[in-house]
């Protein structure tokens, strides 16, 4: 699946819902500040080393999901999970960057509304969608959307480099990220190759 092609009708359909953990406490992201913000450095001066296996990407974005149940409930924006096992060759720590990244995201832009995350796949390529029914972005500002200083806000811009991690952290698995149309919100889609698997 090439970048910018839309994900196959059906694809998620299938999909087992799960039931959501929700940890009494919140559930925060184990990474500190500094560990974020070493690996935003790291990308931006070169990259990082990848390890990839053998691993679960729905395992690993249930975990996020579950991880951040919590504070979604506490935003009035609940997530409602649809996941399947795909298994693929991939480094289980930069998958979930880049599913804490868009979680969060559209945590913060859900706008009160619930927020879907689904994890699908075709024959060759693992599927991650996260779709919140916020505000949205304006068609005049999504061209800057993945840049690496740039967080679009309704009439705001702000710095943030969430998009651009998750943009970079794709490319480096040989994926893709994309903003595609949705009636309301905002829909990332990412494609990442499963190469083969035993």
């Amino acid at each position: 699946m090439q970048g910018g092609e839309s994900v196959p009708a059906g694809i998620l359909d299938s999909a087992v819902p799960r039931a959501q953990r929700l940890d009494p406490v919140g559930g925060p992201d184990p990474r500190t500040l500094h560990e974020r913000s070493s690996l935003i450095s790291a990308l931006a001066t070169g990259g990082v080393a990848l390890a990839p296996r053998l691993v679960d990407l729905g395992a690993i974005v249930q975990q996020a999901a579950d991880d951040y149940a919590a504070n979604a409930i506490a935003a009035g924006a609940p997530l409602r999970i649809r996941i399947s096992p795909v298994l693929g060759q991939w480094d289980p720590d930069r998958l979930r960057d880049i599913a804490v990244e868009l979680i969060y995201n559209a945590i913060t832009h859900a706008g009160g509304k619930p927020i879907d995350v689904g994890v699908g796949a075709s024959d060759t390529a693992a599927l991650l969608v996260v779709q919140d029914y916020g505000p949205g972005v304006p068609v005049d500002r999504r061209d800057a959307l993945f840049d690496p200083a740039v967080q679009v806000s309704g009439a705001r811009i702000r710095f943030s480099n969430g998009l651009w991690l998750c943009r970079t952290l794709a490319a480096a698995m040989d994926g893709t990220i994309e903003l595609e149309p949705s009636p309301t919100g905002a829909r990332f889609v990412v494609t990442l190759p499963r190469y083969a698997t035993p």
